[in-house]
């Protein structure tokens, strides 16, 4: 079918607005993790983290379901299912996707007001993100007056939405978002297009289980095409999003990313068997159907979970104290980050002494060799006081941290009467 005038207006619109949006510099979730790496996480405690999460997971399952159900509507249709009932369930859907869309923009604002105190109309129209949900509304909207009338439109629809769906999150965050904000695209439509499967499936067993040998290949095909592009894309977000592979396994995102992939296998599990029982003429296919379904939802749950990390963590520099009977010591390491880096070892000595013999620091990863930093003792630079104590102050600057992940900080003070003192902590590098 074609477009009417209206439509084609209305889609060219929507997409050339998408489009400069692409090209806005400004984003949101920077300033979220330069003022606070945690966002509002850290700033509202675990009550606020499992709400946010809870909404977010809506978020998506509601976005996925209407589009799929959009997407395979005219396929219900054509294979006996009534039409007016298919869009009746589909008003429904629309009706919940708006709700779960109020409380997704309530997230975002909210954790933005918590981590800057930012302005409410700042927000909205100072960031890409917020001028992303200001289009996620109109769409939401728009879909009571668009959807289930004309089948270009219902496709245009959900490209745009799902587009304006990526400008909020980790694809308008990257440099290249000229790959990953069409990959964001492709890849919710490839997981809208197989729950929206399953989900037909489901429905058509009740509706029209005598013909399953004639609609359930189509589910299947569908299904196998979805899993390939889902892995085409989500392999290009983690190499985009990822610098190494240590982030994988390393970080909170990475880890939330591998139990998605074992979420996945999951279902793909359930669909061999449900591919089975469709060739043994239907035992048991209903059950694992929504069995299948419910892993479907399961990987949802893990993907609320990955928009609340952030994939590569921003740590704050380290700046570690600890306090003695006869010394102090500080070591400072800046930005504590992979690459090169400043380190600052101060130490604390009763004033009776002229300084010590020597200051060791060395970095070491894991079972790695140590990496000794050098140090030069630093003159004439504001000192912190300690009654009864002198500063004396080493400063070092080096690549020793080159790679992300846990490292062993040893420091190691010999005053001048011999006795030394070792310090050693754990931290984090990304």
């Amino acid at each position: 079918m074609r477009l009417k005038g209206s439509g084609r207006l209305v889609a060219a619109l929507a997409t050339v607005t998408l489009w400069l949006l692409m090209g806005t510099e400004v984003n949101a979730m920077a300033a979220i993790h330069d003022h606070h790496p945690g966002g509002a996480l850290q700033e509202a405690g675990m009550s606020w983290v499992v709400f946010s999460y809870i909404l977010k997971v809506i978020y998506y399952l509601t976005f996925t379901t209407l589009a799929g159900w959009v997407l395979w509507s005219e396929a219900m249709v054509r294979f006996g299912a009534q039409e007016t009932r298919v869009r009746d369930i589909g008003a429904l859907l629309v009706r919940l996707y708006f709700l779960a869309y109020l409380g997704y923009a309530f997230v975002y604002l909210y954790d933005l007001q918590l981590s800057v105190n930012m302005d409410f109309l700042k927000a909205l129209f100072g960031y890409v993100q917020g001028w992303s949900y200001i289009a996620l509304g109109a769409f939401a909207l728009g879909s009571v007056f668009v959807l289930f009338r004309n089948r270009t439109l219902d496709l245009v629809w959900i490209v745009l939405l799902a587009a304006a769906t990526g400008l909020g999150g980790h694809s308008s965050s990257y440099p290249m978002r000229w790959l990953t904000l069409p990959s964001y695209v492709i890849h919710w439509i490839a997981v809208s297009v197989w729950l929206g499967g399953i989900l037909f499936a489901v429905y058509m067993l009740r509706k029209a289980g005598d013909r399953r040998q004639a609609w359930l290949p189509v589910v299947s095909r569908a299904a196998t095409g979805s899993v390939i592009v889902l892995a085409v894309t989500g392999t290009v977000d983690a190499v985009v999003y990822l610098p190494s592979i240590e982030y994988v396994y390393g970080t909170p995102w990475g880890r939330w990313l591998l139990i998605k992939l074992g979420a996945v296998a999951l279902v793909l599990i359930i669909g061999f068997f449900v591919r089975r029982a469709w060739k043994k003429r239907g035992a048991g296919l209903g059950r694992l159907l929504k069995l299948e379904l419910g892993a479907l939802a399961l990987v949802l749950l893990v993907v609320g979970a990955l928009t609340s990390q952030h994939p590569t963590p921003h740590e704050k520099p380290l700046d570690w104290h600890v306090m003695g009977a006869d010394i102090h010591m500080t070591l400072q390491i800046t930005p504590n980050q992979p690459g090169i880096n400043s380190f600052v070892v101060k130490v604390w000595l009763p004033e009776e002494q002229s300084g010590p013999q020597s200051v060791a620091l060395t970095l070491q990863r894991g079972d790695g060799p140590p990496r000794p930093v050098a140090l030069a003792p630093v003159e004439n630079e504001y000192t912190l006081s300690f009654p009864g104590f002198i500063e004396h102050r080493f400063r070092g600057q080096g690549a020793q941290l080159d790679r992300p992940g846990v490292w062993t900080a040893r420091v190691i003070v010999t005053d001048e009467h011999g006795k030394v003192t070792e310090y050693e902590r754990e931290f984090e590098a990304w």
